[in-house]
């Protein structure tokens, strides 16, 4: 397209920045509770923290996203665990704390990730 053809930016039609387009519902597990599917899509270094979101097949036209933590990336990691495998993610009720930079003592819960 020729410089002297190009429509100005007000010519143009918005373009919709919905990014979370998709019907998967969110989901976040409470402790004692887990989701068992196949790993549908894994989206890794997003935010501020570099954080994973999951997308997990539970059956028949039911995907949910899950956001991962370091425990559970580095168990899917070391199980070699990709799209298309099946796994199950479970929130403990199981806890255990650590020392903060600020040296708060914070509390935690145990996450448990298994492979078929």
């Amino acid at each position: 397209m020729a410089a002297e053809n190009a429509p100005s930016f007000d010519d143009l039609e918005p373009v919709a920045n919905d990014f979370d387009d998709d019907d998967a519902d969110l989901i976040k597990l409470e402790p004692g509770e887990n989701v068992v599917g196949e790993i549908r899509q894994i989206h890794t270094g997003l935010g501020d923290y570099e954080s994973t979101l999951l997308y997990i097949a539970r059956g028949l036209g039911d995907v949910v996203k899950l956001w991962s933590n370091r425990q559970i990336d580095s168990q899917m990691t070391a199980a070699d665990l990709d799209e298309g495998d099946v796994v199950g993610i479970a929130k403990t009720e199981e806890t255990a704390t650590y020392t903060a930079d600020d040296g708060d003592e914070q509390e935690y819960h145990i996450f448990e990730v298994r492979a078929m």
